[in-house]
């Protein structure tokens, strides 16, 4: 009777030990090849830079093209906000913009690479904002062409700009190698004011690639704009470049005060003469300098003398440029014929005035996003988008990394199968023991 139960026994230990194991297997299949995000997904070279009051910018490159984000909060622990990507394609080179910040405030951030958050060894990135200061009166921007070694545009490259005592800003190469940063973006190492510029202030440019490979170049101020080409993986030396002239025929004027102020002519005027009033002078009402803009096709208005002719420029990565004349309310508008590119610009007004005087108003204004918000947060951020800007798909910031839909119901499936590996492990034991 023994040897009759003993082989069924023996199975039904065995059946019931297998039974165990895959469902274990199965519950854990998942984890088990989904521990962490591969090496070449992993960002490096993360750089923070155009730190203001309400911004700053998170850039990093990575070996594989990745889509990321970056989820950020007041705590370490907390981050329950997130900044997207306004471009979603999958690349190597990243830079994405915070907004929507307080002033003088410390946040922290990880960065997801392809739906898997990223940390400094461990912990959290952080950034402290800067005070509230004037508008920057600097109207100068710093523009160049970078190459790759067989003289193509190098479109995967981020450009890093800072002088001695201020900090770094950056921007993203466009598609035609082309970049320009408005130093209104620039800032004091400690974030507390302005740098002192003079032409002889040296620049130090940075490129980064998503290869790894770079260029650097030292060059003063006036002879930034623009640099010499650039070529990847080379080192330039351009203190002995010849500044950059601006020639003209007519004597000109540069507004760079606040709007509130009178702008000064730059002529002696006698004792007694009148002194321009309000509405005297053109203005630009709904960009300020170095705001960023939500939009690729912005809508330009202000105010100025009736009937003056305004030519308007954009320095983007091609110039654009038009015309308009101010109504007769003093009013004026004027919006670009085609899309602006994300990215750094500047928009220049010019006029004459009444005294014959060419007058030229320069703002450099950032468009953040082709669509979409530039921030998107959970219910408990306050989000902000352009009214007329199309939704986008808010991905989720967790400790965890992204969510992926769906994923209780394979789990169900494997506890099911495990389950059944078990019942029927223990009928077939039962089965042994009753014969």
């Amino acid at each position: 009777m023994k040897k009759n139960i003993k082989l069924p026994t023996i199975v039904g230990i065995v059946v019931l030990i297998l039974g165990l194991g895959a469902g274990i297997f199965l519950l854990q299949f998942k984890n088990i090849f989904n521990l962490k995000a591969s090496p070449d997904q992993d960002p490096k070279q993360v750089k923070i830079t155009n730190i203001s009051d309400k911004s700053f910018s998170v850039s990093w490159i990575t070996d594989k093209a990745t889509v990321g984000f970056v989820s950020f909060g007041e705590s370490a622990t907390t981050l329950n906000q997130t900044a997207p990507d306004t471009d979603d394609s999958a690349k190597n080179v990243h830079t994405i913009t915070v907004v929507g910040l307080t002033p003088n405030k410390n946040y922290f951030f990880k960065i997801s690479s392809d739906g898997t958050l990223k940390d400094n060894n461990g912990i959290a990135w952080n950034a402290q904002t800067g005070p509230t200061l004037s508008v920057s009166t600097n109207a100068q921007i710093v523009s160049g062409n970078v190459v790759t070694s067989t003289g193509q545009p190098a479109t995967q490259a981020l450009i890093y700009l800072t002088t001695s005592g201020s900090s770094t800003v950056s921007a993203k190469v466009s598609a035609n190698g082309s970049w320009v940063i408005p130093l209104s973006k620039l800032r004091t190492s400690d974030l507390q004011g302005y740098p002192v510029l003079t032409n002889k202030t040296l620049v130090e440019i940075l490129i980064q690639t998503g290869t790894g490979s770079i260029a650097t170049a030292q060059i003063y101020l006036e002879a930034t704009n623009p640099v010499p080409t650039m070529s990847i993986g080379q080192n330039y030396d351009f203190r002995n470049q010849t500044p950059n002239n601006i020639s003209g025929t007519n004597p000109e004027a540069n507004l760079t005060l606040p709007e509130d102020e009178t702008p000064l002519s730059g002529l002696n005027i006698a004792t007694g003469s009148p002194t321009p009033v309000t509405g005297s002078t053109v203005t630009i009402e709904n960009v300020t300098q170095g705001e960023i803009v939500n939009t690729t096709q912005p809508e330009f208005f202000g105010e100025g003398p009736k009937g003056t002719k305004i030519t308007i420029e954009i320095h983007s990565t091609q110039a654009i440029s038009g015309t308009t004349t101010v109504d007769s309310s003093g009013n004026w508008n004027w919006e670009p014929p085609k899309d602006l590119e994300p990215g750094s610009h500047t928009i220049t007004l010019k006029w004459t005035d009444a005294s014959g005087i060419l007058r030229t108003l320069t703002r450099s204004f950032v468009v953040e996003a082709a669509e979409g918000p530039a921030f998107v947060a959970t219910p408990s951020g306050s989000p902000k988008a352009s009214p007329s800007a199309t939704p986008r798909v808010t991905r989720p910031a967790t400790d965890s990394g992204t969510p992926v839909a769906g994923v209780a119901t394979p789990t169900l499936v494997m506890l099911s199968l495990a389950v059944s590996f078990i019942a029927i492990s223990v009928f077939v034991t039962k089965k042994s023991f009753e014969t």
